[in-house]
């Protein structure tokens, strides 16, 4: 049996290396460059050899890794909608008997109070709303609301509010100092209730429970602690000569949680899947617990002849006035222009919040928002 001579082809490492070592031979003076030279081909080539030869392995790698990110919950598609990232949900109310009710009320179990309001309703098998917006293009805010013209059926008046039967108009607002700053002495308390902190970050805690009361007759609510205070303002405002209506106080945990199921089933219909469904949803809808209307503390306002949620209440004659004198009645413009990063959501100056009068005389002197708040008092 003849042997045959096997002959192998040298490696393109081994002949980039020749070459190299051939050109330092004739140009001594490059030594120190051609040694830089060969150690870059070397891990050069190292490199791309050990990548082909684990080439299946890190496409699986690839792939998993690929499948993780598309359906994780924190992985936002990007997609041609107009959804925006901090809004949640559409206005909702509840109503109650046709009597004054203050019953204490755990947000996660109200589910006999629900209903929704006329201007918010669907009709049935439509998918449209009364108000002429379809979920495709309804168009929502930072806490919730529908945006856009608020109907008559969604208003409480003046006169609704200070006539309506108040079994708290004993309560007293927090005493100011003479000069009508707070006393230095005043101390706050991450667990004082008007100072509850609710956003995505914090939700609502699940054993939470209010009183609540009805603002009208109409069964609209909120907590039963902020009626007088509301009432207070309201008034002092009609004497200045400017309109407060109250167009969504309190609604419920169990509404909530309906609208975001209708959100990610809308989803479901247009063809994506569970998770993305759901990712949509929560950039659209804020996720059940995280809305400060659920604690009965926050309030939209409007005026009478500018009745639209958007950023011109802020330039009427109301929303001025909010700006600069609701603090003295413990509610605070929640959601300021210049704090949207802040905050998460977008200048609202038709949402005020309850934090009392303490508080809030600290947040309008010094331009702070409720986070800012609780970064410099309470935590």
């Amino acid at each position: 049996m003849n042997n045959k001579n096997v002959s192998f082809e040298p490696t393109f490492r081994e002949k980039v290396v020749r070459r190299i070592g051939k050109f330092v031979k004739k140009n001594r003076k490059f030594y120190f460059f051609g040694v830089i030279a060969v150690a870059v081909v070397v891990f050069v080539t190292a490199l791309g050899s050990a990548l082909y030869d684990n080439r299946k392995r890190l496409l699986s790698i690839a792939c998993v890794l690929l499948f993780f990110v598309s359906s994780s919950s924190f992985s936002y598609p990007v997609l041609p909608m107009d959804v925006s990232f901090v809004s949640d949900s559409i206005r909702s109310e509840d109503v109650a008997g046709t009597t004054y009710v203050s019953a204490e009320v755990d947000v996660k179990d109200v589910a006999d109070l629900e209903t929704i309001a006329i201007d918010d309703q669907a009709v049935p098998g439509s998918g449209e709303f009364i108000n002429g917006n379809t979920e495709d293009d309804a168009v929502y805010d930072g806490n919730g609301e529908l945006l856009g013209e608020v109907l008559e059926s969604d208003q409480i008046s003046i006169s609704e509010i200070l006539n309506a039967e108040d079994e708290t108009d004993n309560q007293d607002i927090e005493q100011e100092d003479n000069d009508g700053s707070v006393a230095e002495s005043t101390q706050f308390s991450a667990d004082d209730w008007n100072l509850m902190l609710v956003n995505k970050q914090h939700p609502i805690p699940d054993n939470y429970t209010f009183a609540t009361a009805q603002i009208s007759s109409g069964g609209k609510l909120c907590d039963e602690r902020i009626l007088s205070p509301l009432r207070q303002m309201v008034a002092a405002a009609a004497a200045d000569g400017v309109s407060l209506v109250v167009c969504s106080p309190y609604r419920s945990n169990n509404r909530q949680e309906m609208l975001f199921a209708r959100k990610v089933d809308y989803y479901l219909e247009q063809g994506y899947d569970y998770m993305q469904s759901y990712t949509l949803a929560s950039q659209a809808v804020t996720i059940p617990g995280s809305s400060e209307h659920e604690i009965g503390l926050a309030l939209d306002i409007i005026t009478d002849g500018y009745s639209s949620l958007d950023e011109g209440f802020g330039d009427t004659p109301a929303g001025k006035w909010l700006a600069q004198n609701s603090y003295k009645y413990g509610f605070v413009v929640r959601y300021l222009k210049g704090k949207e990063e802040i905050t998460g959501i977008e200048y609202e100056p038709w949402h005020i919040r309850y934090v009392g009068v303490s508080a809030a005389t600290v947040m309008y002197e010094e331009g702070i928002c409720l986070e800012e708040f609780w970064d410099e008092y309470l935590y």
